[in-house]
This record gives C-alpha cells, structure tokens and sequence, in this order.
C-alpha cells in the first residue's frame, strides 16, 4: 500500500509539473496559434494608435469592416459576453496608450442573455484580460474558481471540447480564416436557401440564444453599466449598436425579449451618463436576407454596407472625420 501511494504521487507531481505544462504549451502554441482569437490579438498588438475601438460578439465580427472606418480596430471574438467585453474595455482603456476616442459595443435582442454569462471560451486567451477577484464578486467563487482553474492549470481541456478528435485541428493545421484588423468577412448568402431551411436555422439559433435562459441577466447588465462608466471616466463616448437581423429571426425573437424591454432595462445608465449614443439597425436589412450569411449575421457584402452607414453616422454624431469609401 505504501508503495503505491509514493507511485501515486510521483504520478501526480509529474503530471502536475511536467505534463500538464507542456500539454498546456503545446495546445497554446501549436493547435490554438492560428485561431481567429490568436491572430486578432496578434493584430492588436501591432497598433500604434487608435481612435475606434469595435467590441462584441460574432455580431459585430462579421459586421464591421474596420477599413472603412478611420484609425478602427474590430476587437470583437465569438460568443463573446458583456462579461468579457467590459474585461477586455478596462485592458484596453486602462491606460489607454492607443488614444481610443470611440467604443463600439452592441446592444442586440441576445445581448444580456444568460445563455453565456458563465460560459468562456478558450479561457488560455482570455486569462490575460479576466480580474480573477472581480470575477468572483461578479459570478461568485466557485464560478470563478473554475475559470481560474481552466486558464491556469488544465486550458487545454477547453481545447479539447472545442476541437474534440479533429485530427487537423489536434495538429495546428487548420485552415486559415481570413481576418482583417480584426474583421472576418463571411461570403454564404442566407438569401440562397429555401424558405423553410431558413426557418428551421432561425429557430435553432433563436433557442441558442434565448429558450430557457434569462433575457436580461442581472449581472451582464451591471457589466454594461460599469463598461459606460469606465469609458466616461477615460473621456471615451460609447456608442451602443443594434446589428441587423432577418424577419425570420425578429419574428421569433421578440416573442421572448423586445428591444424596448432592452432600453427600459438600461435606463438608468442613459440617464446617468451623457458619453453614450444609440443606433439602431436592427432592421436595415431585414427584408433582405442576401446580405446575412445566417438569421442574425451579415455577410460582407451586408457588412460593407452597414459599415458604410455606420461609418455616416459617426460622422454626423462628430466622433469621427472623413469616412473611407473603398
């Protein structure tokens, strides 16, 4: 019995120290180097300056062509909560090196929805941005105990969820999506697929989003607050956005949350701070279902138009000069 406890752990040191280091090593740089997360921030971290800093989730990925914007960065990651997004704003905004003028951040149906609140992907990259100690007043302790766990001591068990037995994945030779200043262009066209194929991914993708999660979680909206008042304290104008969805995707949608339940819900941040503008282009292109790649993503050509708009707004609103037309 003796013996086996000390074979125990030596096991257990061995794994801890030597092989579960390098298994964390060889995910980060290896299987993970060329993901959409690694090359953004890789991206990023060639800027000198900045003026227009685009935050959110796979909305506003897709959706913002930051070329067509002047001196525009699009920092948005998938799935990405207004948890993350308000980590991600106090990283960037902290000592604001880069002279970030202007925060971009969405404000579409799913954005205060629980159904990611508590959920990180790749906790390996968002280590370097997540107060472990914020997060636990935030999500409580064993919330963020697990995450801390995940990014520091086993981030490649998230790895494997992600890539599962994905040979080509497992050895870093993905394909390459194309990302520029932070933006992906998608090129599949929603508007192609029948009538009723279209519905059934509408439904699917409002269930993901919605069905059984709180539409106005509590915590994600305290995130937004602080987000505003951070960027009011750095002298930063914050501009909310409601990115273009389908009819298909409203209709189903709104039967669970409204963009009026949104705007109630954040009231008291509009009144408290004057550094935050709204633009709503929830449905610039509803009837027009040739410009998303899904119900509730734009493809590039949708995203060059909207960012084109986007970019006239700003303009009118005077957070920005001279818009780019390419």
């Amino acid at each position: 019995m003796k013996t086996f406890l000390i074979r125990l752990c030596v096991f257990i040191m061995v794994y801890l120290f030597v092989v579960n280091p390098l298994l964390g090593l060889y995910f980060d740089k290896i299987v993970m180097k060329d993901s959409l997360l690694r090359r953004s921030h890789e991206q990023f971290m060639n800027l000198d300056t900045l003026d227009v800093l685009i935050l959110g989730d796979s909305h506003s990925m897709v959706a913002v062509d930051p070329l067509l914007i002047p001196m525009a960065f699009n920092f948005s990651t998938n799935s990405e909560s207004y948890l993350q997004t308000y980590y991600k704003a106090v990283w960037v905004l902290d000592r604001n090196e880069l002279g970030v003028e202007v925060v971009i951040v969405p404000l579409d149906l799913h954005s205060f929805s629980s159904f990611r609140t508590e959920r990180i992907n790749d906790p390996l990259y968002w280590r370097r941005y997540i107060d472990f100690f914020d997060l636990s007043r935030r999500l409580g302790p064993l919330t963020s105990l697990n995450v801390l766990v995940d990014s520091w001591f086993f981030p490649y068990s998230g790895y494997l969820m992600l890539t599962g037995a994905n040979f080509e994945f497992l050895t870093g030779n993905r394909i390459k999506q194309e990302v520029v200043l932070g933006f992906r262009p998608v090129h599949q066209h929603f508007g192609s697929l029948a009538s009723d194929e279209r519905n059934s991914i509408t439904q699917s993708r409002v269930q993901r989003h919605l069905e059984g999660f709180d539409p106005l979680d509590e915590r994600l909206l305290r995130c937004f607050g602080d987000l505003i008042d951070l960027c009011s304290k750095t002298g930063v104008e914050v501009v909310a956005v409601s990115y273009p969805i389908t009819d298909e995707y409203l209709s189903v949608a709104e039967s669970t949350v409204t963009r009026q339940d949104i705007v109630l819900a954040i009231a008291g941040d509009l009144e408290e701070y004057e550094n935050i503008h709204f633009l709503d282009y929830s449905r610039l292109f509803s009837s027009t279902p040739e410009y998303f790649n899904d119900s509730d993503h734009l493809n590039e050509e949708g995203a060059r138009l909207l960012t084109l708009r986007l970019a006239e707004d700003l303009d009118e609103l005077g957070l920005i000069q001279h818009p780019q037309v390419r």
